[in-house]
């Protein structure tokens, strides 16, 4: 297998080349610690043609005792709260019926995550409350909505706004 890693979908650095592995087992010797959101994991087998990929493996995880963030150690392996706001990419996108929303907060906050049609119409509230700093995720079920393109929206306490398009296929 190969593993490749990137802050975006699209950069993509080799960080693990062609290791061989029995298929109980899954460890890598020699890997140097990478900061990176995406994985990329290539499992192929004898042949070329036996290839499996895992695409946009978003990573969240608990920080490892030797880890360090802007020269913080984290050494009860607690995990941090995130420097920054983000709204993640839904998964999978395009879906049917549901969909896994992610976002992290820098700090506590009143969460607003609403989700609207293309005429720009609300067409439901799937978060709207006080929420603590820290990864979030957030299910939608779409079963009750016509197939087509939607816009989700978080806001935080007025501070931080973005939105992201989704597409149901029914």
């Amino acid at each position: 297998y190969s593993i490749y890693v990137a802050d975006d979908t699209s950069n993509w650095s080799e960080v693990v080349s062609d290791v061989i592995s029995a298929p109980e087992e899954w460890t890598i010797n020699n890997f140097n610690s990478i900061t990176a959101r995406f994985v990329k994991l290539y499992i192929s087998a004898n042949n070329e043609n036996n290839i499996a990929t895992l695409w946009e493996a978003e990573i969240y995880g608990v920080i490892d005792i030797s880890d360090t963030i802007n020269g913080v150690t984290n050494n009860n392996k607690e995990p941090l709260a995130p420097k920054e706001f983000v709204l993640s990419q839904n998964y999978p996108n395009p879906f049917n019926p549901s969909t896994k929303i992610n976002f992290a907060l820098a700090e506590p906050g009143k969460v607003s995550l609403e989700v609207y049609n293309i005429l720009g119409e609300k067409v439901t509230t799937l978060v709207n409350q006080e929420m603590t700093d820290g990864s979030h995720e957030v299910n939608f079920n779409a079963s009750n909505f016509a197939s087509g393109i939607y816009i989700y929206r978080l806001n935080v306490n007025d501070k931080f706004v973005d939105t992201k398009k989704m597409i149901l296929m029914k």
